[in-house]
């Protein structure tokens, strides 16, 4: 492109040197006119000159100057008319000259026949216009006439730079399809040698291509076999879809049956609504008017509870004299404890009479047996047998006094604890299951009474018969009556003796029912009391948290009454 400008502006400059010299294209120059006056001619070079590196800077490329070139054509007219036809003639020339220039440009790059026409055809109506303004502004010679040739000089050289930067834009154009066409034959030859390696990859493709040939000829053959086992499983299902077809009409059909019976089964609840409906009014109407009733009873209502809380007071009263009558009586249990310790310690007196009567009996025992004795070996010391059996009478005769009197109190005491316990009892609202289990237990003081005087009323009963027997012994000499042996002495001390050791036990045992007595006769009432306060304390309580004092049928009413 370089090369091409400045063939371009060598092109130019030779123009206008032929031009300058005479050699014009379009108008010939009039000799006499140029040789009238030499400032003209020295003003014509000038001017000529100052037109041809205008007309060169305008065809390079640089900015125009428009000004200088006005003013050159300005002084080309006032010097007359060879300087305008001179002036013409190089503009003409320089205009032939790009137009050359494009041509040849467009011939070595191409870059467009109809491009190249339209400027050359534009350059044609440039020189054309600039030639007719100059004519008519040499003819005319005033003032308007330039101001014309200034405009239409400045539509020239517009149109002129816009040809111009046609022209650098094809150039560039140019340039960059050289470069192109540059890359393409570096390329070819690369090129050459990727179509010997495509070549070779065609002929692998064709083989490939011929194999994948005959094994698509085998899958065809294969898919055909499958294709007419695809048509033969057609065939089956077109007859199974045939079949499903009819099956379907005789579903739709039962559903038709089926759709008029849930018609049916619709006005039927319709009907059963409508039904219910009217049962609900019915409904509501009794209960509004039940509404009503209660309405109307609840001064009534109000009036039952008024008298209810006045029950309920009453009640509690109630409650509290009997909280005190319990309390009395829990007085009274505990005086019955004391009396029941008073009554332990006679049954140990009673139990310790019983073992004395015990021994005494044994005594008398020995006693008699050693009569027995003498009386069997014929011994002479009646005496000493008749004051021993006289004093085994009366003491026997004491100890059954003492007995019955021991036995009377004795039973007086368990009498009156029972009168007691069975009045505690009594007093107690009720008890649980325990409670009247133990109730129905027996005093365990009773039976130790009962058990020490089974063996004391024993011996009172074998004491009589034997003083009986000792009287009805054979009556001997006073003095054949001899002292017991001293063997015999020995038995009764020890009998006694045994008998005192006996004494505690007994005195213990007896101790020790008359304590399970009294801890259950304690416990009874202890129960029972607490038992009594827990039902007071929870009639309290409901008490408090209803805010009435309830009790009996008059607490079932008014508990009716607060739940409605």
């Amino acid at each position: 492109m370089r090369r091409s400008a400045a063939a371009l502006f060598l092109l130019v400059c030779r123009c206008l040197l032929n031009a300058r010299s005479g050699r014009s294209l379009l108008v010939a120059p009039s000799r006499h006119r140029c040789n009238s006056s030499r400032h003209v001619r020295t003003n014509t070079g000038s001017v000529f000159t100052r037109a041809s590196l205008t007309v060169t800077r305008v065809a390079i490329g640089p900015q125009q100057q428009e000004d200088d070139l006005l003013g050159d054509i300005k002084v080309a007219a006032e010097g007359g008319y060879e300087a305008g036809a001179l002036l013409v003639n190089g503009l003409a020339a320089a205009l032939a000259a790009a137009a050359n220039a494009l041509e040849a440009l467009n011939q070595r790059t191409g870059f467009g026949e109809q491009l190249g026409q339209r400027l050359k055809q534009e350059i044609a109506d440039v020189i054309a216009m600039a030639s007719t303004a100059l004519i008519n502004a040499l003819h005319r010679r005033d003032t308007p006439s330039y101001q014309e040739l200034h405009g239409q000089l400045e539509k020239a050289s517009e149109r002129l730079s816009r040809l111009m930067e046609q022209v650098r834009s094809a150039q560039e154009a140019a340039r960059e399809e050289q470069l192109q066409l540059t890359l393409l034959k570096s390329g070819l030859k690369s090129d050459e040698k990727l179509t010997e390696a495509l070549n070779a990859q065609l002929l692998q493709l064709r083989a490939q291509l011929v194999d994948a040939a005959h094994r698509a000829d085998a899958a065809a053959a294969a898919r055909g076999v499958e294709l007419s086992a695809a048509r033969r499983k057609c065939a089956q299902r077109a007859t199974a879809l045939h079949l499903a077809r009819e099956r379907g009409a005789a579903a739709a059909a039962a559903a038709a049956v089926a759709v008029e019976a849930a018609a049916a089964a619709r006005a039927e609840a319709a009907a059963v609504r409508a039904s219910q409906e009217q049962m609900a009014a019915a409904a509501r109407a009794a209960a509004a008017a039940d509404a009503a009733e209660l309405l109307s009873a609840l001064p009534q209502l109000e009036a039952q509870v008024a008298a209810a809380e006045a029950a309920a007071t009453a009640a509690a009263a109630d409650v509290q004299l009997q909280a005190a009558a319990l309390a009395q009586k829990a007085a009274a249990a505990r005086a019955a404890e004391a009396r029941a310790a008073q009554a332990q310690q006679q049954l140990a007196a009673a139990a310790t009479a019983a073992a004395e009567a015990q021994t005494a009996t044994a005594q008398q025992r020995s006693a008699v047996v050693a009569m027995q004795a003498l009386a069997a070996s014929g011994a002479p010391q009646w005496g000493a047998a008749a004051e021993a059996t006289a004093a085994a009478d009366g003491q026997a005769e004491r100890l059954r006094q003492e007995l019955r009197r021991v036995r009377a109190g004795a039973a007086e005491r368990v009498i009156a604890l029972e009168g007691q316990v069975a009045a505690a009892r009594a007093a107690a609202p009720a008890a649980s299951a325990e409670e009247r289990a133990a109730e129905l237990q027996p005093v365990p003081g009773a039976a130790t009474v009962a058990a020490v005087a089974v063996p004391v009323q024993a011996v009172a009963a074998e004491a009589p018969a034997a003083a009986a027997a000792a009287d009805q012994a054979p009556a001997k000499d006073a003095t054949a009556v001899r002292a017991p042996p001293r063997s015999l002495q020995a038995a009764a001390a020890e009998a006694v003796a045994s008998a005192s050791r006996r004494v505690p036990a007994a005195q213990a045992a007896v101790s020790a029912a008359a304590a399970a007595a009294a801890s259950n006769v304690a416990a009874i009432l202890s129960s029972e009391a607490q038992l009594m306060e827990l039902t007071v304390a929870d009639l309290k309580s409901r008490c408090r948290a209803r805010g009435l004092a309830v009790s009996g049928r008059k607490a079932d009413l008014v508990m009716r009454i607060l739940g409605n």
